[in-house]
């Protein structure tokens, strides 16, 4: 039990520090074209066009795989 703690209290670290790159990138962003995902741009660099959304996508988007991988796999929170 005090295994399953210690990598759930390593992942919560990872997941704060992937969070704080991507505020980072999106602060240092100029907010340029929207319309297209970064890394998928080509000729356009991360502090060019990244933006809200790709923040949200980045950053919600673990979480909701995580919730879905829970639940696909009967390992919820009380497991």
């Amino acid at each position: 039990m005090n295994e399953l703690e210690r990598k759930r209290r390593q992942l919560i670290a990872i997941y704060l520090l992937w969070v704080f790159i991507n505020i980072v990138a999106w602060v240092a962003s100029d907010g340029g074209d929207s319309t297209v995902l970064w890394p998928f741009s080509e000729g356009y660099n991360i502090m060019e066009i990244y933006d809200f959304s790709e923040f949200l996508i980045y950053t919600i988007g673990p979480v909701v795989l995580l919730i879905v991988y829970s639940i696909y796999t009967g390992k919820g929170a009380n497991n």
